[in-house]
């Protein structure tokens, strides 16, 4: 019986649960006939909570948002009568500010058609963009070893001076001085939302165009040093109205097709295909001087403007292509072009056995003739293979001392940064990478808003020893007289340090020349040679 009993247990458990399986399929028993019952009788009791569906087809869809507390909060709306700025606070507390791009008068129609939420959803959409690029900024920033500096800290500037652009700032000039020269110069960043690189699809140079943009910050500088003087520094933003070549200069700058915006990033791009470069490649210092230089000296050619570039070879600057270039108002068509020609010229007009240096000074030009233009120069320089060679490092920090310096290109590789001093151990630069709006060229540029996006108030600083040996160094002189000064620099550099990462040479040697006294004189070997062969072919006994 004990062994009976055991099936059948199981057997009634089978069953009771074939029974459970039914009544979900819709047999049930008693009580679940007595719970459905109650729970119908529930549901007619209650009313019903369904929502009218909507019918009228012109009605507008609510957006979707993203959470409270995810979202960026409007803490100041713009009005009709005020500028095309929003200021927005993050969660965390941080304040950006956001251009309302195309949103169009409060007059309009358009405008008055447009529900509020349309334009509030556009300006919370760019305040979001211009956050997350800040932060996709900082965290490559500290990916790369750059930090910010301190300017509130007292001892700053009690260890050693702080040379910023050939300006020394120690504890008596203070802080202060050094943020206003700072947020001066002119800070070239990542750009969305532009004109297409025709024929390429590109509308941002995100991730690619930081070597661009860094040299566009150092020829800047250049030419607000040159229009506007060495000692201007950038207004308080509506207090006094802003200089017209300063105007001028953010509108050439532009990214815009546009013939008037000559150092745009369409032009930049559209001539480093003629260096075999596509958009979306990085650029290297060199190809970057290379593409500036053609930039600049075509429009001192065909416009007027206020520089001529060269860039040496080699790390040698010859002063004979110096002085050509700056009093020929490029006629000869480049520092390079007139090396070349005046190397050409002195070796049909010499011969290997009657070459004297004597009768053939070097081009130096009629000292008391001035130059026609200033002269900007950038050089692209290697110290080093992987990693920079420590003994260039006291002569790059005294690069900063001199009154022509630009700054250095540099950076880490596939991390351009535009270097403008040196305090310690240290760099400091501004970093181009963090992407904003594009600018409208129309009857209000520059509006405050643009002016904001081109000038840093965050200064940043980076460890000398850890950047790429790769650069490129600028240096703008004005007349001949600063271009002399500049060269007794250069050589004195090379005395106190012996690692001048550069030199100065009075000419150009003349390759075809010295090949030629080189065959000659090993023709002359031969010959001497033959003669003392058959002179021992003849033995006197």
């Amino acid at each position: 019986m004990a062994r009976s009993s055991v099936p059948a247990r199981l057997k009634k458990h089978q069953r009771r649960s074939r029974g459970q399986g039914r009544a979900g399929q819709g047999t049930t028993g008693p009580s679940e006939e007595r719970d459905e019952e109650a729970r119908r009788s529930r549901t007619q009791a209650k009313p019903s909570q369904a929502k009218p569906t909507q019918t009228n087809p012109t009605t507008q869809p609510q957006p979707r948002r993203l959470p409270t507390d995810k979202q960026p909060q409007l803490a100041e709306a713009p009005s009709a009568a005020s500028e095309d700025v929003a200021v927005f606070v993050c969660p965390a507390g941080a304040t950006t500010t956001a251009r309302a791009a195309s949103a169009p008068d409060a007059a309009s129609e358009d405008a008055q058609a447009a529900p509020a939420w349309a334009w509030d959803d556009l300006a919370r959409s760019l305040a979001w963009r211009v956050l997350s690029s800040d932060f996709a900024s900082r965290m490559s920033q500290f990916a790369h070893g750059i930090s910010a500096v301190d300017l509130s800290d007292p001892s700053l500037l009690q260890s050693a001076p702080l040379w910023l652009l050939g300006r020394q700032y120690d504890h008596e000039s203070g802080a202060d001085a050094y943020r206003q020269h700072f947020e001066t110069l002119l800070w070239f960043t990542y750009r969305g939302d532009f004109e297409q690189l025709t024929p390429y699809t590109y509308t941002s140079d995100a991730g690619w165009g930081c070597m661009l943009r860094s040299a566009q910050m150092m020829l800047g500088h250049a030419l607000q040093r040159r229009l506007l003087g060495p000692d201007w520094r950038l207004p308080v933003l509506n207090s006094e109205p802003l200089p017209a070549a300063y105007t001028a200069m953010l509108r050439w700058f532009v990214d815009s097709p546009s013939p008037e915006c000559i150092y745009s990033l369409h032009n930049m791009v559209k001539l480093g295909m003629k260096y075999d470069m596509l958009p979306g490649e990085w650029y290297g210092p060199t190809t970057a001087a290379q593409v500036m230089r053609d930039l600049v000296n075509t429009h001192r050619r065909e416009r007027g403007g206020a520089l001529t570039m060269y860039v040496p070879q080699e790390g040698v600057v010859y002063s004979d292509d110096v002085h050509k270039l700056c009093v020929s108002h490029l006629e000869d068509g480049g520092g390079e072009a007139a090396g070349q020609q005046a190397k050409t010229a002195t070796s049909s007009e010499t011969s290997p056995a009657f070459f004297d240096p004597l009768l053939h000074p070097p081009a130096e030009g009629d000292p008391t003739k001035e130059w026609a233009t200033a002269l900007l120069i950038l050089m692209p320089l290697r110290l080093g293979l992987d990693q920079l060679n420590e003994a260039y490092i006291p002569a790059l920090q005294k690069i900063f001392e001199f009154p022509q310096t630009l700054g250095i290109i540099g950076g880490k590789k596939g991390h351009s940064v535009y270097y403008v001093g040196t305090h310690e151990n240290r760099l400091h630069l501004l970093d181009p990478h963090q992407v904003q709006p594009t600018p409208e060229l129309n009857a209000s540029f520059p509006t405050a808003t643009h002016v904001r996006t081109v000038h840093s108030v965050r200064p940043l600083m980076m460890n000398i020893e850890t950047i790429d040996p790769s650069m490129a160094l600028g240096f703008l002189c004005e007349n001949r007289q600063q271009y002399s000064d500049f060269c007794d620099r250069v050589r004195r550099l090379q005395e106190e340090t012996g690692m001048c990462p550069f030199s100065v040479a009075d000419r150009r040697p003349d390759y075809d020349v010295m090949d030629e006294m080189c065959l000659s004189d090993a023709s002359a070997g031969h010959e001497s040679a033959a003669e003392a062969s058959d002179d021992e072919d003849y033995v006197l006994i």
